[in-house]
């Protein structure tokens, strides 16, 4: 996932003409980003041996799967939201230079937050669940989407 992650600046940078400075601008957008997946990250972290202890014990993680949804999918909304609505307010709180480009990539950025948080709580349960198959094959469609898409 670490390379489906980061292989977007890497071919900014190799592909535009000014490629360093769109990854920079990028970068600076992303770091954001990064830093609020951390939430999703740690909630899924917790998630992952309660929800193999479950299916192991043969008990249904429904429930528990509506709550973890509900529990990250609110905040992501209104950080996602929140972040689109105030993105020129905060890169600029951030950074001095390229405000406005920054901005306007750190509005789009945050909206893709959403998802990363769905599939951090569903990839988990996928994973405690021995789906692991599924799971590499999802993201290995979703990486080759996302490579041919920024070559296209």
């Amino acid at each position: 996932m670490s390379f489906y992650n980061r292989i977007d600046t890497v071919m900014m940078e190799r592909l535009l003409p000014d490629g360093a400075f769109q990854a920079g601008i990028y970068a600076s957008a992303y770091r954001l980003l990064d830093a609020t997946n951390m939430i999703a990250f740690l909630v899924s972290g917790l998630l992952l041996p309660i929800f193999a202890k479950m299916i192991k014990l043969k008990d249904s993680v429904e429930e528990l799967s509506k709550l973890a949804f509900t529990i990250l999918f609110i905040p992501a909304v209104i950080i996602a939201f929140g972040s689109i609505f105030y993105s020129h307010e905060m890169m600029k709180l951030l950074y001095w230079d390229h405000v406005e480009a920054s901005a306007r990539i750190f509005g789009i950025l945050m909206a893709c937050f959403i998802p990363i948080c769905t599939t951090y709580i569903f990839g988990t349960l996928l994973t405690a669940n021995g789906n692991l198959k599924s799971l590499n094959l999802m993201a290995s469609c979703g990486m080759v989407m996302n490579i041919g898409l920024n070559l296209y």
